[in-house]
């Protein structure tokens, strides 16, 4: 099996359920692993986007290559199963001068939409480029401002996505809030779970806001 997941009873966090899920990928298990250790990522946390852009090699310089019709993003659903979209910018016409908004189409029938970092965006050959600055489109740049990626959920949560971290914000349709990093889950009003790392660097414990803790081992859970 390719999958297995390691799950523990969700906590409740400013209103929001949240279960600390981990999932393994057998597939990916030879790869530099994550902070809890070879081929296991966060469900809800890592996201592992892709896309079938080629890189420039100089991504570390601002440098990238633009984003054209059909530009394939994958990522990983917060569920864990992997998903795709189509780039597909839709026309935005003012007076005789045609622009384009980036708009993305879920390919297959997850019911998740996919949104990326707004931008006025002219043709140019099969590319897109930002109509002011002329920079190639591709969210994952710092020439363009805001979350690189927003994924709508089925029910609704919206997921602000980094295209290097991954998920930074979740928000229900209730409007709560939780916000994620590497340090920790925290609320809108301060409720903070822990993510204390190891001497390897790697995701050691996790601390509820209850004092009660969790220790990892690469293959288990040890909870107390």
């Amino acid at each position: 099996m390719r999958w297995s997941r390691h799950r523990h009873a969700p906590w409740y966090l400013g209103g929001v359920s949240f279960a600390l899920t981990r999932q393994h990928d057998s597939l990916t298990q030879a790869l530099p692993g994550s902070s809890f250790g070879s081929g296991w990522s966060l469900l809800g946390r890592d996201v592992d986007v892709l896309t079938n852009v080629s890189l420039t090699g100089r991504e570390h310089l601002g440098i990238f290559n633009a984003f054209a019709d059909g530009t394939k993003v994958y990522l990983t659903l917060p569920t864990g199963e992997r998903a795709s979209f189509s780039f597909l910018p839709a026309i935005e016409q003012i007076g005789s001068l045609s622009f384009y908004r980036p708009a993305w189409s879920a390919d297959g029938s997850s019911g998740w939409s996919l949104n990326s970092a707004d931008a006025q965006l002219i043709k140019a050959g099969a590319g897109y480029y930002d109509s002011t600055s002329g920079q190639p489109y591709n969210p994952a740049s710092p020439a363009f401002a805001g979350t690189d990626y927003v994924l709508t959920a089925p029910d609704g949560t919206i997921y602000s996505i980094d295209a290097t971290c991954g998920t930074t914000e979740m928000r229900t349709p209730s409007g709560s809030r939780l916000f994620l990093s590497d340090s920790g889950i925290t609320t809108a009003g301060g409720q903070t779970v822990q993510f204390i790392a190891d001497a390897r660097g790697r995701l050691g414990r996790v601390v509820a806001p209850d004092g009660t803790f969790f220790s990892f081992q690469e293959n288990s859970l040890i909870g107390r």
